[in-house]
C-alpha cells in the first residue's frame, strides 16, 4: 500500500509512485516548540515536509531578530538547500508543535536530480516563500500593528486546524518584533471587533473576512501567487525513473 503523504500539500501535488519512493526516504518526526532544524551558517542536514505544525524563518542582527517567513503543511524547510546555498544566516525554529517527515538532504537532492516534478515544485515553492518574505518586509515597514497581527493570524490559520493558534504574546512580541505590551492591545482590539477570541495561549478566529478587510491588503498577495504557481494535486502515477530510493538502501550498505 502506498503511503499518502498528503498532509504536507506540496507532497500531495506529486504523482503517487513519486510520493511513495519519497516515503521510503523519509522518517516521520515530531517537532516540539522552540525546535531549532536550522542553524545561521551551518549546513543544512535535513529538509522537513511539515505535515502540521508551523515553522518560523528568522533573520537576526545583533540582539534583535524578526520572523522573515513561516512555513507549515504547504511546504517545507531546507530552501537554501534547494537553490544551491547549502546553509542559510537565517534560522528556522518550531513555533507551534506539530510533525514533519523528514528527508536527510543527501538522499533529497538525488531526489531532485532524477525527478523534474520534485523539482520543479522545490523550485516554485521556493519562489513563493521569497514574495512571501518580500511582502513581510513591506508589511513590517507600512503596516500598523493592528493591520500586521491581523495578517499574521491569517497566515498562521492557513496552515493550521480548528482556526486556533496556540502562541503565547510572548511569542508573538518576538516574531514581530513589538513590545508584548503592544501585543496585548492590538489583540484587544481585534476581540472588540468579534473577528478573535483571545485566551491564554490561544487565540480563535473567529470572523476570517472581518481579519482580511482589516490587513487592507497586506495579507493576499503570496496566498495568490501560491495558487498561481502551483499546480493542482498530481495523483495519478509516474513515468519518471524511481531510483532515489534505491540510493538510500546503496548507502546503507556501503
Amino acid at each position: 500500500m502506498l503511503h499518502p503523504l498528503l498532509d504536507n500539500q506540496l507532497l500531495a501535488r506529486l504523482p503517487a509512485l513519486v510520493r511513495s519512493d519519497l516515503h521510503a526516504i523519509s522518517e516521520t518526526v515530531e517537532l516540539s516548540v522552540g525546535q531549532i532544524l536550522e542553524r545561521p551558517g551551518e549546513q543544512i542536514a535535513s529538509c522537513y515536509f511539515v505535515d502540521n505544525g508551523l515553522i518560523s524563518v528568522v533573520a537576526a542582527v545583533g540582539g534583535s531578530k524578526a520572523e522573515v517567513g513561516m512555513i507549515g503543511r504547504e511546504g517545507c524547510t531546507a530552501l537554501a538547500f534547494v537553490l544551491g546555498g547549502g546553509s542559510s544566516p537565517n534560522s528556522t525554529v518550531v513555533r507551534t508543535a506539530g510533525s514533519a517527515q523528514r528527508i536527510p538532504v543527501a538522499l533529497l537532492r538525488v531526489a531532485m536530480d532524477e525527478t523534474p516534478s520534485l523539482m520543479e515544485n522545490l523550485l516554485k515553492f521556493a519562489h513563493v516563500f521569497s514574495v512571501q518574505a518580500s511582502q513581510t518586509v513591506l508589511s513590517s515597514g507600512n503596516g500598523t500593528l493592528v493591520q500586521r497581527i491581523a495578517r499574521w493570524l491569517l497566515m498562521a490559520d492557513d496552515r493550521l486546524d480548528n482556526h486556533e493558534v496556540h502562541f503565547t504574546h510572548d511569542a508573538m512580541s518576538l516574531v514581530l518584533t513589538v513590545r508584548r505590551a503592544g501585543i496585548t492591545e492590538a489583540l484587544h482590539v481585534l476581540e472588540g471587533q468579534r473577528l478573535i477570541k483571545a485566551s491564554r495561549g490561544v487565540v480563535k478566529v473567529m470572523d476570517r473576512e472581518g481579519l482580511v478587510a482589516l490587513a487592507c491588503g497586506m495579507y493576499g498577495i503570496p496566498e495568490a501567487e501560491y495558487d498561481r504557481v502551483m499546480r493542482p494535486p498530481m495523483l495519478l502515477p509516474s513515468t519518471e525513473p524511481i531510483s532515489f530510493a534505491k540510493e538510500k538502501s546503496r548507502r546503507r550498505e556501503g
